[in-house]
């Protein structure tokens, strides 16, 4: 769970039974993830965005955001030509991982023995397409990326 710890905290008056509309709106980085609040002591939680309340007794409202996460698909082809490595931990052909927004990825292509990258890896989104990335130390099996969108990486691979 994560809480913006600089986030003002207004305090705001209204009449009893007084319906009041709030949306929390996150910065780029993080998404909603829910409200937090307490009814007649008992803590209460809503996934609702906007959300209307009624106002009975004294509310205190928290917002709840959580860093945006990306989905990645490693493919080879063909399957049994290649495995990735991102950040140090190996992927098989077909895995896919989850990734928090910004973070940087250095993500290699692992040629199977007997086989090598035939051109360089590929990077699209869910719309096809391609992403840039930059070429770690001119090796075309090596990129570094910093995440902010769902992305599929494949190579082709070919036998020596």
């Amino acid at each position: 769970m994560t809480r913006a710890s600089d986030a003002k905290q207004p305090q705001v008056d209204f009449k009893h039974g007084q319906e009041i509309e709030l949306q929390a709106d996150p910065d780029s980085a993080y998404q909603f993830d829910r409200w937090e609040w307490t009814e007649e002591g008992v803590p209460v939680q809503s996934r609702i965005n906007p959300r209307t309340w009624t106002v009975n007794e004294a509310l205190s409202l928290t917002a709840v955001f959580v860093p945006r996460q990306y989905k990645f698909d490693f493919l080879s082809e063909p399957r049994t030509g290649g495995s990735w490595f991102v950040n140090s931990v190996n992927f098989a052909d077909g895995s896919n991982a989850i990734f928090e927004h910004n973070v940087s990825l250095e993500i290699q292509a692992a040629p199977s023995p007997g086989f090598d990258l035939n051109g360089s890896i590929s990077m699209v989104d869910p719309d096809g397409k391609v992403l840039t990335y930059e070429t770690a130390f001119g090796n075309n099996k090596k990129i570094i990326l910093n995440v902010d969108s769902n992305a599929t990486v494949s190579a082709v691979f070919s036998k020596d």
